[in-house]
C-alpha cells in the first residue's frame, strides 16, 4: 500500500506545473471550505491595523496621507501623524491588502491568495534543490502549516508575500547555476524587489548572502564570461530594480519629505526610545501626549524578550535561544517544534542543500542584530528552511539498520505525527468567547449601520493591555463615518468635539467585558 501511494505520488510529482498550481490552490481551497468554522478573521494587531490603513491610503489613489486637524486626540500605533499620516511599514502588504479589496471586496481574500501563491512558488523553488516527489512534499508541509490555522494565512501583518520573494530568488540559484538565462535573471530582480517592499532588513541580508555565493561560484568554475554574465545577469536584475527603486524613493518622499527617510525610522525616531539594532543606543525619552504610548515605548518595548539585555554579553545566552525557538515555531506545528527543528537542520551539512545552509546561518546571524524578532520576519528564507528539512526527511527516509529499511517506517511515523499537530491546531483554532478585537469590530459594524457620522472617546482603565489598541482611523479622517478618538483632557475633548461638531458623540469603556458603549452629549 505505501509502496503503491508512492508511486502515485513521484508519478504526480514529475507533472510539474500541474503539482505547483495544485499545491498552491490547497491552501486557499481548504481555508475557503472551513470559512464557516473560521471566519475571515479580524485585525487585532498594531501592526494589521496600520498594514490596512496602508491598503485604504493606496484605494484613495495616494500615497501619503495629510495630517488631519486635531491628531494628538488621534494619534495612533505605527501610523506617522506628522508630517504626513501614513502607515510607517514597507508598502508591499499594504498593496497585497488593497488587490483583495479592489479585486474580491474584502482585504483578507489578498492575504489567501498570497499564501497560495507562496505555496506554488515554494514547490517550484524546491523543485531546484531536491527530486520532484520531495519537493511537492515540501509545498505541501508548508501549506498545512501556513495555509489554514496558522497568523500567516488568518491575519494581516504578513509573512506569504515575503516568502514568495525569497523564493523567487532561492529557486533562481540553482538554475542559474545550470544556465544563465535572462529569465531567472528577471526573476531573482523580483524576488529581491518584493523582499525589499515587505522585510527589508532580511531580504537585505540574503540578498547579500545570495550575492556573495554568486561571486565565489562564478570566480571559482568560470562556467560563464563576464561578458554573458553583464548582459544575462546584471542588466535583467538592474532592469528590474532600477524602477522599483526610484519608486520606493517617490514613496519615501511623499510620506517623510525625502527619499532616503523611511517611515519607519522616522516613526522610531520621533516616539521610540529603543532603537532597531542592537549597537544603538536608546534615545532620550520624547514628549507623549498619551500615557499608553508612553507605557509602549518607555516600559513594553525594552522587556520584551528583556531587549535592553541584547547586545550584551549577559543577554546572548538567552537572546540566541528565544531566535532559535522562534524559528522553530515558525516551521513546525506543536510543542516538540525546537528539537526538531534543530535535529532537522543537522541536513544543512549536505552537499545537496549545503548552500542553503549557508543561507540560513546568515539570516540567523542577521537576526541577531537586531532587538525584536517574530517568525514572520524569516519569511525570505522559508524556501531555504524548507528545503533543509526535507532533506531531513529523505535521510530519515532511507535509513537502514543492517539490511532492513526501517526509515521508511519512521518516515511515515513523522508524517502521522505532524499530522495529528496540525489537527490539534485547527482544533484549537476553533472560535472561543469574543476577544476585545470582536467587540471592537462589532461596534464599528453597528455604528458604520447607523445614520449620520459618529465620534468614538476611548477610554482604557489602569489595567489596560497595550495590544488591545482601539484608536485605528480611516485615512481621510472628516469623511470617516465613524472617528475613534483618546480621551484626553475636558477642553481638549471638547475641542475635538466642536470641530466634528457634526456627529453623535460616544464613549466606550473599552476595558470593560463586554466594551460598554454609550452615547453622550459631551465625553
Amino acid at each position: 500500500m505505501i509502496h503503491q501511494v508512492a508511486q502515485l505520488w513521484a508519478a504526480f510529482a514529475r507533472r510539474k506545473a500541474v503539482a505547483i498550481v495544485a499545491v498552491g490552490l490547497l491552501p486557499i481551497v481548504a481555508r475557503l471550505a472551513l470559512l464557516p468554522i473560521f471566519p475571515i478573521p479580524v485585525p487585532a494587531v498594531h501592526d494589521e491595523f496600520s498594514y490596512l490603513f496602508a491598503a485604504k491610503t493606496f484605494l484613495l489613489g495616494r500615497l501619503a496621507n495629510p495630517t488631519p486637524p486635531m491628531w494628538i486626540h488621534l494619534e495612533p500605533f505605527h501610523i506617522l501623524s506628522t508630517p504626513t499620516y501614513t502607515s510607517i511599514f514597507p508598502v508591499g502588504q499594504g498593496l497585497l491588502l488593497a488587490a483583495g479589496q479592489l479585486l474580491f471586496g474584502n482585504y483578507w481574500f489578498g492575504v489567501c491568495l498570497a499564501v497560495g501563491l507562496m505555496c506554488g512558488a515554494l514547490v517550484w523553488m524546491l523543485y531546484g534543490w531536491l527530486p520532484p516527489r520531495w519537493a511537492v512534499l515540501g509545498g505541501v508541509l508548508a501549506a498545512l502549516q501556513f495555509g489554514i490555522a496558522h497568523y500567516w494565512m488568518n491575519g494581516y501583518w504578513g509573512g506569504a508575500l515575503a516568502a514568495i520573494g525569497g523564493s523567487l530568488v532561492l529557486g533562481s540559484i540553482p538554475r542559474l547555476k545550470t544556465e544563465l538565462r535572462i529569465g531567472y535573471s528577471f526573476l531573482v530582480g523580483s524576488g529581491v524587489a518584493i523582499l525589499a517592499n515587505t522585510r527589508a532588513f532580511e531580504g537585505l541580508v540574503l540578498t547579500i548572502a545570495v550575492f556573495i555565493s554568486i561571486v565565489y561560484w562564478l570566480a571559482r568554475y568560470r562556467k560563464y564570461s563576464w561578458k554573458d554574465v553583464a548582459v544575462k545577469g546584471v542588466l535583467p536584475f538592474a532592469l528590474v530594480m532600477t524602477p522599483v527603486l526610484i519608486a520606493m524613493g517617490v514613496q519615501y518622499k511623499a510620506a517623510t519629505g525625502s527619499p532616503f527617510v523611511i517611515p519607519h525610522e522616522l516613526y522610531r525616531k520621533q516616539l521610540a526610545v529603543m532603537q532597531t539594532f542592537v549597537w544603538q543606543p536608546p534615545r532620550p525619552q520624547p514628549v507623549y501626549y498619551h500615557e499608553v504610548l508612553r507605557r509602549f515605548f518607555v516600559e513594553w518595548e525594552p522587556a520584551y524578550e528583556d531587549a535592553r539585555e541584547w547586545g550584551t554579553w549577559r543577554g546572548l545566552i538567552p537572546g540566541v535561544r528565544e531566535r532559535a525557538r522562534a524559528w522553530g515555531a515558525c516551521y513546525f506545528p506543536g510543542p516538540l517544534y525546537l528539537p526538531f527543528a534543530l535535529i532537522s537542520l543537522l541536513a544543512a551539512f549536505s552537499t545537496r542543500v549545503r548552500l542553503l545552509g549557508f543561507y540560513i546561518l546568515m539570516a540567523f546571524i542577521g537576526s541577531t542584530l537586531s532587538y525584536w524578532l517574530i517568525p514572520h520576519y524569516m519569511a525570505p528564507i522559508l524556501g531555504a528552511m524548507m528545503a533543509v528539512h526535507v532533506q531531513f526527511l529523505r535521510y530519515v527516509h532511507a535509513w537502514k539498520w543492517g539490511s532492513r529499511r526501517i526509515g521508511r517506517w519512521v518516515f511515515v511515523a513523522i508524517l502521522v505525527f505532524m499530522a495529528m499537530l496540525f489537527v490539534q491546531r485547527y482544533v484549537a483554532r476553533i472560535p472561543g468567547e469574543p476577544t476585545w478585537a470582536d467587540f471592537r469590530d462589532q461596534i464599528q459594524r453597528e455604528l458604520d449601520a447607523k445614520p449620520g457620522k459618529h465620534l468614538v472617546f476611548v477610554r482604557y482603565s489602569d489595567r489596560h493591555l497595550l495590544q488591545d489598541e482601539w484608536v485605528f482611523n480611516e485615512p481621510d479622517v472628516p469623511s470617516a463615518k465613524v472617528v475613534w478618538a483618546r480621551m484626553m483632557t475636558a477642553e481638549q475633548d471638547r475641542e475635538l468635539t466642536s470641530y466634528l461638531r457634526d456627529r453623535d458623540v460616544y464613549v466606550v469603556d473599552a476595558d470593560a467585558m463586554p466594551p460598554v458603549l454609550r452615547r453622550v452629549e459631551s465625553p
